[in-house]
């Protein structure tokens, strides 16, 4: 039991330890300046303690009667030795001052390539997913009686998708994962990504829009439905749902 007293002491001190490098720099700084304080008013108190109390000279000459006394000279003298100090702990606050500015510059950097990889990672996982879906016999009919019910299921699972459409060659609306309401447009010829994906026939990323069935804001990830002669017979497209694409930070917080 007595050998947990150490440990159980050791563990409640590091509650009162300082972690984090750029709050004990600050804390260091205060600390410097609470020195230079304390100093200070140490040296004055000393010096003119030794001025009041110091034993009267018999005789004076006439050089030292023109020198100040030492009672007029206190400030210089404290100015004299805590200057230094204070210019050296100056330095060290624009020293530390550039540290955060290297630290919050290397944060945003790591983050910012977190972002890319998450993204790029994210990218290619839907490309994957786009490659398979359009070699499904269902989805390359092109029939809209004929729906493959996989749209829905792919949908539920994947909460950064908005939807999920095929389109035939014209861009004219085939299928979609949600229900299409009255009134809603169902010609996507005129979108950007479908534009890419029918001249281009590969797989490409439309710029961010507000989806047309959604009203989301939403990135198109669109991939093309080929022949067997790999002709473009239709396109599909993921438009991801900008709101819910969190970055790897949000999830980490």
């Amino acid at each position: 039991a007595l050998r947990t007293i150490p440990a159980a002491a050791l563990h409640d001190g590091q509650k009162f330890l300082i972690t984090d490098p750029l709050r004990l720099s600050e804390y260091q700084t205060y600390k410097g300046w609470l020195f230079i304080a304390v100093t200070a008013v140490l040296l004055y108190l000393l010096l003119r303690f030794r001025s009041v109390f110091a034993p009267a000279p018999v005789a004076r000459s006439a050089n030292q009667a023109g020198r100040w006394h030492l009672r007029s000279q206190l400030p210089l003298l404290v100015l004299a030795i805590t200057l230094p100090i204070a210019g050296l702990i100056g330095y060290g606050y624009y020293s530390d001052a550039n540290d955060r500015y290297r630290l919050a510059g290397a944060a945003v950097l790591n983050l910012a390539e977190a972002t890319a990889a998450d993204s790029e990672k994210f990218i290619a996982e839907a490309h994957t997913m786009l490659a398979q879906l359009a070699t499904r016999p269902q989805i390359r009919a092109l029939e809209r009686k004929r729906c493959d019910p996989i749209l829905q299921d792919i949908l539920q699972l994947f909460p950064r998708f908005a939807n999920i459409v095929i389109a035939d060659r014209t861009g004219e609306l085939v299928c979609a994962a949600l229900p299409v309401l009255p009134g809603q447009p169902t010609s996507m010829a005129d979108l950007p990504w479908f534009k890419r994906v029918s001249q281009e026939n590969r797989f490409v990323i439309g710029p961010p829009r507000v989806g047309i069935f959604t009203g989301l804001r939403v990135v198109a990830l669109g991939y093309p439905l080929r022949d067997e002669h790999g002709a473009f017979l239709g396109a599909i497209t993921i438009p991801v749902n900008l709101l819910r694409y969190e970055l790897p930070a949000s999830r980490a917080a």
